[in-house]
């Protein structure tokens, strides 16, 4: 008698009831997948307390990034908040047209550093009210302590991650 594949036992032939082992234990370990979950269920949770304001986590991130290294060329912004290089020029554009950052010239006259507005200071410090709520609900959500190991990794996996 054969025995039943388990999740995590993958060994055979690769057959269909080898890739359906496999598929089970990704489905049930894949903690890329759980990440993934987390983040949109975080998003929206953050997204839904900024809105009032009129912006987003994302745009606030950026906004936040600029307040404390400002002027800053592009894409040391998105690095230093961990967002692709076509997230924070879509996210740039939407901030410039809305009163919030504006593009300075480079030292070399090629390149273009970004600036925190007036505008775009006080949105800071006015959708801090509503970052702080998200954040207690995050905290709520997710529990003290699975939010400090969170905010471990991060500091341990660096920006470069």
């Amino acid at each position: 008698m054969t025995a039943k594949p388990q999740p995590g036992d993958v060994s055979g032939s690769g057959g269909p009831v080898e890739a359906r082992a496999a598929a089970a234990a990704i489905a049930q370990e894949c903690l890329a997948t759980r990440a993934r979950r987390l983040d949109r269920t975080l998003t929206r949770l953050y997204n839904d307390a900024l809105r009032p304001y009129g912006v987003t986590s994302t745009q606030l991130a950026l906004l936040v990034g600029l307040s404390l290294q400002e002027p800053v060329r592009p894409g040391v912004l998105g690095r230093g908040v961990g967002l692709e290089k076509s997230t924070v020029s879509r996210n740039v554009g939407r901030m410039i047209d809305s009163g919030w950052v504006t593009e300075i010239d480079g030292q070399d006259g090629r390149s273009k550093l970004l600036r925190l507005t007036d505008a775009g200071s006080t949105l800071v410090s006015r959708a801090y009210k509503g970052w702080r709520s998200a954040q207690e609900r995050a905290k709520t959500v997710l529990s003290q302590g699975t939010a400090e190991s969170l905010a471990r990794l991060d500091a341990g996996l660096g920006a470069d991650s």
